[in-house]
């Protein structure tokens, strides 16, 4: 039975009903909430959109136009559970989802990239997503400075060119909605469940990748910068989307007054 539902002490037809039921609507609402959402996310035509709602047999859907389809390497766990009560997938630091090389995910005029990520309570070093020798996005604990609490920072990087870090501290053991959009003149802003959270200036980024693009992971060697947590509902776009674009995006995932429980943060 569900943990979040009030377990009566004798178990009769009617109270089965009622645990039956209540779970029906939960589930329900997650499917309402998983089409809305997924229609923001394809009208903003993302060159790549993984779902990570699947991954049973190792493979992992690109619903976009571009196809990247992801497979599993190394220790990858998919149906954990996701956002507002869907599907996610776990990593643990020792896997990432391997996808594809495409033009379509350089940013050559800019660059968006949006996901929903859940830490628990291990120090957090790791990668959202990684365009290898190109751009990468994460969410790491810097070191220790002076004797100082070690800091948190949201992570985007222009290979070799710059690492542009918000300092932030998310929450753990909830999920929470990300994104970074880079405009043509190399500004990245930084949103967090929908909110501006603020701009770092940059320089031009490298158009020369080296290998396919990666989820839950920087490289496929050396310094792997392994994602540990959960992940979900990954986009790229090309070029820089606004911030009401990204502000309705965190609202599609809403669960409206008429659902059983609010579970989008």
């Amino acid at each position: 039975f569900r943990p979040d539902v009030p377990q009566p002490e004798k178990i009769d037809a009617k109270n089965l009903k009622f645990v039956r039921d209540v779970d029906e609507v939960i589930l329900a609402a997650a499917a309402e909430i998983d089409q809305r959402y997924r229609t923001a996310i394809l009208k903003d035509r993302p060159v790549a959109y993984w779902p990570l709602d699947d991954g049973a047999n190792g493979l992992f859907s690109d619903i976009s136009r571009s196809n990247l389809h992801g497979k599993r390497e190394g220790n990858v766990r998919p149906a954990q559970t996701g956002p507002w009560g869907s599907s996610a997938v776990g990593f643990e630091g020792q896997g990432a989802i391997a996808t594809k090389q495409h033009a379509l995910l350089l940013p050559n005029s800019g660059i968006t990239v949006e996901a929903w990520i859940w830490i628990g309570d291990i120090p957090p070093v790791g990668r959202v997503i990684s365009y290898p020798e190109c751009w990468g996005f994460g969410y790491r604990q810097a070191m220790s400075i002076n004797g100082a609490p070690p800091s948190e920072a949201v992570r985007f990087t222009y290979w070799g060119i710059k690492d542009y870090d918000f300092p932030l501290t998310l929450a753990r053991r909830r999920w929470t909605h990300l994104a970074v959009s880079v405009d043509r003149d190399h500004v990245a802003r930084l949103y967090v469940n929908g909110r501006f959270e603020g701009e770092i200036a940059g320089d031009a980024p490298r158009l020369h990748p080296s290998g396919a693009a990666l989820l839950g992971a920087a490289t496929r060697s050396g310094n792997h910068e392994y994602w540990q947590g959960r992940l979900a509902r990954v986009a790229v776009y090309q070029g820089y989307l606004s911030a009401e674009q990204l502000s309705k995006r965190y609202a599609s995932a809403r669960v409206q007054p008429n659902n059983i429980r609010d579970t989008a943060e």
